[in-house]
């Protein structure tokens, strides 16, 4: 009896590892007449538009979580766990534009924001005389110069959807 029971458990761990080596590892975008490719796996960062389930305009950007064959999760981890409240499926008969992201951009975005602060923080101390700047003045200054930073940083990162599906890419879940 408990040999039974070990086999029977034996056998449905290897069919769990057969399926999960058959399921499908990436989804390929791909544009024919531009001759270019995009492949997006597990842990990836995407964006996608899509047409929601009541016909709605949507924008999605997230991390990958799952590739199926008619659908992609979406989601966000912490820990190695699933947070219930980020995860969204997308059909992937609805998008309608997508863009990956770099695996590198949140930290070479942390890395440029560094930079700009420390940046502003030696312009504050060594060009500017804020001696002679009213309160007004300075608090403007400060303004400005905040919002000039997000500016270049924004411009720096885009996030911008940049492919569409109706010039003509296509999709395969290999």
């Amino acid at each position: 009896m408990p040999f039974r029971f070990i086999a029977v458990l034996f056998l449905l761990m290897l069919s769990g590892v057969i399926s999960r080596a058959q399921a499908p590892t990436h989804l390929r975008f791909y544009n024919d007449s531009l001759q270019q490719e995009v492949l997006i796996r597990s842990g990836d960062a995407v964006k996608f538009e899509y047409t929601g389930y009541l016909g709605q305009h949507e924008v999605l950007e997230n991390k990958i979580l799952q590739i199926g064959g008619n659908a992609v999760v979406l989601g966000q981890t912490m820990f190695g766990v699933v947070i219930p409240e980020t995860q969204r499926t997308i059909l992937l008969e609805d998008i309608t534009g997508f863009r990956k992201f770099v695996r590198s951009r949140r930290a070479l975005k942390t890395v440029a924001q560094l930079g700009v602060a420390v940046g502003s923080i030696l312009l504050f101390r060594k060009a500017i005389d804020r001696s002679e700047l009213s309160d007004t003045g300075d608090i403007l200054l400060t303004l400005g110069v905040g919002i000039g930073t997000t500016v270049l940083v924004e411009s720096l990162f885009p996030k911008k959807v940049k492919k569409r599906m109706s010039e003509g890419w296509q999709y395969e879940v290999r």
